[in-house]
């Protein structure tokens, strides 16, 4: 499929590396969760339930037994040599010969010394044999389960953590430690004292199965490792997935930017979510079965994730969500379940919550929801009381997803220029001052813009794409045209027209100006990125045919030749449906001015015409437009125009219409 090996991971790692702040953001969040997790959950599991999941089922390991015999004979030794030393006539001497160490042969200590030398070395002995020592390394099984049984004579079994267990690789570190207060000369003497009659009074029997109720040490770290995994591997299908969607628009190298800033940003603000309530989560030690509180922010972001950046979004943060939340809570079906009756629900009130009056009622029917949701699961769950506050909280935070909701969205819209529904309702006021200007300085391109818009609007809404951002991005695809619109056609006076005395080529270079002049210019009032690419793609690269014939015509040598670059519109052609609708209702709605005499069968066939010319020049080659979408534009188109071009009764003369 690919002309190269993994052409795939190249053409998904452009975005990333071309977008290099915004990757960098992604991953030092992503590095900071798992950082936050190993530091936080030192001693202790990352997922509050494990505790409940080793209390409420049988772990049966295979444990290693090991049999504790008396140390009573080793202390006798013990105590018969330090006698014996301390008894001689040169204690110091005697014991250098007994410990046979060359470092301690310059050494010189006192009768006090000696006796402290003996008297902690006893101490150190002691404490060894109560815990046990075994002289060798531990076996697999003791590293694997984590625990050792230490058996006595007495019969008595006792359950200990392998970790504790002195064992030939740790013994060291543990006189070590141990001798730590005293002085260098005390150390060295006890420390070879010690060695000297250490022996190991723990026996490796065999292997036996036992209940273990407590937590391994291992497990608990394999616990860790597997969570941070699962959660890496969430980020990844997350990220392909959103690859998946936007493929076409990231394989454009001049669309990277804006596509790769939405959707780190989205991952990010979904980090920023999922960090907030995992950590509740873990320190609060809810039971497994969470309270709706501890729900309620993952509603609200969903709600508002839906209301920035689509429903597409707001499902993947779901998905993404859902995921780790049902391994927080040991994949409990009750509070799954609760989250798959709200944050569908919330992601589909807010896709149609289109206006403010739709989004204040949103509120009430999650609020209903959530309720309704809470008292069913309570219902199925009838072996506990019902829990009238966290019914409340659920009823609360349904309420509060719009007001939330209406105080993030500015915001956030602000910061990464989204064209969400209520930014685009207010670019399409006419009283906006981009607007009024166009108005006021080039009427009859002002007006062409109106009904442009109309007819994109309309097409839009036989196909299924965004009318809204169709008819904002008609109503300014052509504010380039204030800079110089007495050189447009549709803002002349009869018998004016400069374009009388120039040359073609600066004729077709003013026209082409526009599209450019109205991007920069939608650039200095911030209009969203997808308004701007409707300016910049409304002409594709089309010719001024007009005055690229008017050229040749010029031309006093026959021989001589025509750039036909220097009379075409510099594109790019349109990538998005809204942005391939706004074309040809610009074109069908310049060209119908031309029709004598208007009605279905001359409007059908000059849509027709035209769309067949787009066809035919791959004006239309890179936008998602089927041929049954193209159907459905051309019935609109047609209908739209025979609206505007409706016969007219004939009036009596005197009678007012």
């Amino acid at each position: 499929m690919f002309k190269r090996p993994y052409h795939a991971i190249f053409l998904f790692m452009n975005p990333l590396l071309r977008q290099k702040y915004y990757l960098l953001t992604y991953l030092l969040l992503q590095a900071l969760f798992l950082m936050l997790i190993l530091t936080f959950a030192q001693g202790r599991p990352i997922w509050h339930n494990i505790h409940h999941r080793y209390s409420e089922q049988s772990n049966h390991a295979l444990i290693p037994v090991y049999h504790k015999r008396s140390s009573h004979q080793s202390q006798q030794h013990f105590a018969i040599v330090r006698q014996s030393v301390l008894q001689s006539n040169n204690p110091s001497l005697l014991l250098r010969q007994v410990l046979a160490s060359p470092q301690l042969d310059s050494l010189e200590l006192n009768l006090i010394q000696m006796e402290q030398i003996y008297t902690i070395s006893e101490d150190i002995l002691a404490q060894i044999y109560a815990i046990g020592y075994t002289g060798r390394e531990l076996p697999r099984e003791a590293e694997r389960g984590g625990f050792v049984l230490i058996r006595e004579d007495n019969h008595h079994d006792m359950l200990l953590s392998a970790k504790e267990l002195l064992t030939i690789e740790n013994i060291h570190g543990y006189i070590d430690h141990a001798l730590l207060p005293y002085d260098l000369e005390v150390q060295l003497f006890a420390k070879a004292l010690i060695h000297l009659f250490l022996q190991p009074n723990l026996n490796f029997t065999n292997l036996e199965r036992h209940q273990i109720t407590e937590i391994s040490p291992i497990l608990l770290q394999q616990e860790q490792i597997g969570s941070i995994l699962y959660m890496l591997l969430i980020t990844a299908a997350i990220i392909a997935i959103i690859h998946a969607l936007y493929r076409e628009a990231i394989i454009k190298l001049d669309r990277l930017k804006p596509i790769a800033k939405r959707y780190y940003m989205i991952l990010a603000i979904a980090f920023i979510a999922l960090i907030s309530t995992f950590f509740i989560l873990t320190w609060q030690g809810a039971p497994y079965r969470v309270p709706a509180v501890m729900m309620s922010p993952a509603i609200a972001v969903s709600f508002a994730i839906t209301l920035l950046f689509g429903y597409r979004i707001g499902l993947l943060f779901s998905l993404h969500y859902l995921l780790i939340f049902a391994l927080a809570v040991r994949f409990d079906m009750l509070s799954i379940i609760y989250l798959l009756m709200s944050m569908p629900v919330a992601i589909y009130l807010a896709h149609h919550a289109t206006n403010r009056n739709r989004l204040f009622l949103a509120s009430f029917w999650q609020a209903l929801l959530q309720a309704l949701a809470f008292f069913i699961l309570a219902m199925v769950n009838a072996t506990e009381e019902f829990d009238l506050p966290s019914l409340m909280v659920a009823i609360v935070s349904g309420l509060l997803v719009s007001p939330v909701a209406l105080t993030i969205s500015p915001i956030v819209e602000r910061m990464l220029n989204l064209p969400t529904n209520y930014r685009l309702l207010d670019l399409c006021n006419l009283n906006a001052p981009t607007l009024r200007r166009l108005q006021y300085l080039a009427p009859g391109t002002y007006t062409h813009s109106l009904n442009v818009a109309i007819l994109a609007e309309n097409a839009c809404q036989h196909i299924g794409a965004k009318g809204l951002l169709a008819r904002v991005g008609a109503y300014y695809h052509d504010i380039g045209k204030m800079e110089n619109p007495e050189y447009f056609v549709e803002n002349q006076q009869k018998g004016t027209n400069k374009h009388n005395s120039m040359r073609a080529n600066l004729s077709a270079a003013m026209i082409r100006s526009h599209v450019r002049i109205g991007y920069e210019m939608g650039k200095e009032i911030r209009l969203p990125q997808e308004v701007l690419d409707i300016i910049s793609e409304h002409h594709g690269e089309s010719l001024v045919s007009f005055f690229y014939t008017r050229a040749k015509e010029e031309l006093s040598d026959p021989e001589q030749s025509i750039n036909e670059a220097d009379f075409r519109y510099s594109g790019p052609r349109p990538r998005s449906k809204e942005s391939a609708i706004v074309m040809l209702a610009d074109s069908v709605e310049a060209a119908s001015h031309t029709l004598k005499k208007p009605n279905q069968t001359t409007i059908a066939k000059l849509v027709d015409d035209i769309i067949s010319h787009k066809i035919e020049t791959k004006e239309l080659q890179d936008s998602p437009l089927a041929l049954k979408d193209l159907g459905k534009i051309k019935f609109s188109l047609v209908q739209s125009l025979i609206g505007q071009y409706h016969h007219r009764i004939e009036y009596p003369k005197g009678e007012k219409e």
